[in-house]
This record gives C-alpha cells, sequence and structure tokens, in this order.
C-alpha cells in the first residue's frame, strides 16, 4: 500500500508502492516497440508505466497540471527488472518555478532484499510549454557514426497500442482536437516510444554487453505517421567511464531530418549489470 507525505506545497514523497512487471505486460511492452527481446525479459523502458498508478499520476498532476509535456527521461541500471517479482518503488516530486515551471519526479525500484535495481528521473512541463519547446538544427551525420536504422511510420495504430502497454493515455497523442487547441497539427508520438527504441537500436548495432544507463530529451513534437530514423555515434572512453565503459550517443530523426530525440546510452561489460 502507497504511504503519501505531502512535505511542503511544491513537493510530494510516495513511499513503499508494490510493483510488477508481469509477462503478458512486458511482451506486450516489448511489441508495442517492435522490440525482439528473449521470451521472460523486460524492456528497458518498461518502469516509466508505473508512473501512471493512480496515486503517482494524482500527485503529479496536482503539481503540474494535467497532460503535463515530457522534457527528458533518465534510467541507471544497478540490475534489470525480472518478470513476475515483487519490487517497492518508491518516488519524489518536486516542482521547481525557475529558470521554467516544472517538475522533477525521481523514482526508485528495489528488490525484496531492498537493493536498487533502477533509478530513474523524470521532467515533465506544463502543456503549454510544447508551443516553446527548443528546436535543434538538422542533423548531419559524421565520422564515427553508426549505421542509420530505420524503424519506418509510427501509425496511429502503433501508438495506440503503446499506450494502452505503458499506460499512457495522454490526450496529447490520442485526440485531434486538443492537439490543435494548443498549437499542434494533431495528435504526437510519445517521447517514451521513441526512447524505447534506443534499446531496439542498441540492441541491432552490438555495441557493447549490457547498458547501465540511458537517457533522452525530448527536443521536437512529432506528429503520428512520421517516419522515423535512429542515428548513433560511439564516443571514445575518457577517464571518467573507464577503458571498460563506451558512451553512446543517439538521435531520432524525422523523414525531414529534424532531430525529434537525442539521447545517451552508457555500455558496459554484462558483469557490471547484474541480471
Amino acid at each position: 500500500m502507497a504511504h503519501l507525505a505531502h512535505q511542503s506545497d511544491d513537493s510530494v514523497l510516495i513511499d513503499r508502492i508494490g510493483v510488477r512487471a508481469a509477462a503478458a505486460e512486458a511482451a506486450e511492452f516489448a511489441a508495442a516497440l517492435r522490440l525482439e527481446i528473449p521470451p521472460g525479459s523486460v524492456p528497458l523502458t518498461f518502469p516509466i508505466r508505473w508512473l501512471a498508478l493512480p496515486p503517482v499520476r494524482e500527485a503529479m498532476e496536482s503539481l503540474i497540471g494535467a497532460h503535463p509535456v515530457h522534457a527528458s527521461q533518465a534510467f541507471n541500471f544497478a540490475g534489470r527488472i525480472k518478470v513476475d517479482c515483487d519490487y517497492t518503488l518508491r518516488i519524489e516530486i518536486r516542482r521547481h518555478h525557475a529558470p521554467s515551471r516544472r517538475i522533477v519526479v525521481r523514482s526508485s525500484v528495489t528488490d525484496q532484499n531492498d537493493r536498487a535495481v533502477v533509478q530513474f528521473e523524470t521532467v515533465l512541463l506544463p502543456t503549454a510549454a510544447i508551443s516553446v519547446a527548443p528546436m535543434p538544427n538538422q542533423y548531419e551525420a559524421g565520422s564515427g557514426f553508426l549505421p542509420d536504422i530505420d524503424v519506418g511510420f509510427i501509425e496511429e495504430a502503433q501508438a495506440a497500442r503503446y499506450a494502452a502497454a505503458a499506460h499512457d493515455d495522454g490526450r496529447l497523442h490520442s485526440d485531434s482536437e486538443f492537439a490543435r487547441s494548443i498549437g499542434l497539427d494533431g495528435p504526437i508520438v510519445h517521447g517514451m516510444l521513441m526512447m524505447g527504441l534506443f534499446q531496439k537500436a542498441l540492441s541491432e548495432w552490438r555495441v557493447g554487453s549490457d547498458i547501465s544507463r540511458l537517457f533522452a530529451l525530448f527536443a521536437r513534437p512529432v506528429p503520428i505517421g512520421s517516419r522515423l530514423v535512429i542515428s548513433g555515434r560511439i564516443v571514445a572512453p575518457s577517464k571518467t567511464t573507464g577503458p571498460d565503459r563506451q558512451i553512446v550517443r543517439l538521435f531520432v530523426r524525422t523523414e525531414r531530418n529534424q532531430v525529434a530525440c537525442i539521447g545517451e546510452a552508457t555500455v558496459v561489460p554484462s558483469s557490471t549489470v547484474p541480471p
């Protein structure tokens, strides 16, 4: 049972929510991403669906309003979520007023022995912020870049399937009238759907054994029906990452070569992230 404590007008703490990734739910989440993973595995971005749990959603909306815009997302993996296992979710939500109004949601997932498995941070903006989001310049490939991966068109059916799998029923992704009312041409692709495609790309590139961190910045609203391409570049190991680690920069681009999502993955030997 969740324990909810309002610490102040600008913060909420939600403690001890029991969660699990049912095998059928994990499989449907992967299918919505067109992601091929071994049976019984859980997609890396699966924990995002737990932010849709009623006490969490209510707390977030109390601080930022309904239908917020997803600005960025980060996951840090100390282990892997396993199917049909029980975990504990703890969430702290803080509202910030400067330099812009937003909420930062910091979540941690621990196993039954109270060992950390996943920590993730979500930044959400008010709905109106989508019309003033920064627009990056067009993407230009260069030396050291990995082969482009064309993931095809993200049509309404896939967006709806992802919405159901992720429990993300935001009107930005399904309601044409609402989307137009805030200055969009129509419903847009879920940012987390685009981030989920990073796992597909990293698997196809075979850049390393495992992923200890995954980050995405959602820079541009992408209309449903758009064709997306994933690009990446391996960054040489540095003193901060160590010789056994490498950073992969990631980009989701539209058919017009516009950058819609910018990401980064830290790739490590498989022994570094316990199964």
